[in-house]
């Protein structure tokens, strides 16, 4: 005669059950914490982008250097643009295609150093200095980090061949003295250079964490149901003869 016992508790399955939630819902938080930090971080770009041009604030290398990770900082930085030590970046995006970055020295009036951005092509060719020189220039723009990835190809100082825009490697070989880390994206220059387009940095940061947000959340949620499905949707019990 058969009669229903009892069968042993899933201790395995829910221990795995429980671990799983556990690093999806890990995984869901921590997308949560980047939404808020990318919230912030757009909000700051917002408030930077919104300055009236003719009202930025003159920036200093001291000001520059408090720069970190992923900040911004719009103003006018003075000094002397040295054409005869440049950097052509290739390997850059702008404009949605491949293209050369070209990074002219401006000698700063404490005498320190920053890379400007001056404009990009298709070609990797020294810009030309202008026929007419002022005794200062004036630029405006943005000052930002370098970055790149584990897929940049590395630079060949000997070949002239520059892909990362390594500052303290790019003035070890041109001999500038005490440069700033960050890059100034030239928005408005006193020369055309040769009516080269700007680089554009971009104003709207990409967000898809909330939407990350709601998928780990939402796995955790399909995996608690499937292991309800599994182990609890009939009485947990067997026959036995």
């Amino acid at each position: 005669m058969s009669r229903l016992i009892p069968k042993p508790f899933p201790w395995v399955a829910t221990l795995c059950m429980l671990a799983g939630v556990a690093v999806l819902l890990k995984l869901g938080h921590w997308q949560q914490e980047r939404l808020v930090w990318k919230k912030a971080l757009q909000a700051a770009y917002d408030r930077e982008f919104a300055l009236p041009a003719d009202e930025l604030p003159l920036l200093s290398a001291a000001d520059l250097d408090r720069l970190k990770d992923t900040d911004i900082r719009r103003g006018t930085v003075e000094g002397k643009l040295d054409f005869s030590k440049q950097i052509a970046l290739q390997g850059q995006i702008a404009g949605g295609k491949a293209a050369t970055y070209h990074l002219i020295p401006l000698l700063l009036q404490d005498g320190r150093s920053v890379f400007v951005v001056a404009g990009y092509s298709t070609g990797a060719d020294k810009l030309p200095e202008p026929s007419t020189r002022a005794r200062t220039d004036r630029i405006s723009g943005v000052a930002k980090l370098p970055g790149w990835n584990r897929f940049t190809p590395q630079n060949d100082p000997e070949r002239d061949l520059w892909f990362r825009a390594e500052v303290e490697q790019m003035a070890l070989v041109l001999r500038l003295a005490s440069p700033v880390k960050p890059l100034f994206y030239a928005e408005f220059m006193p020369y055309k250079l040769d009516a080269l387009p700007q680089v554009k940095l971009e104003h709207k940061l990409r967000n898809d964490h909330r939407q990350y947000m709601f998928f780990w959340y939402g796995m955790a949620a399909v995996l608690v149901i499937i292991y309800g499905l599994r182990f609890w949707r009939q009485p947990h019990l067997r026959k036995s003869d």
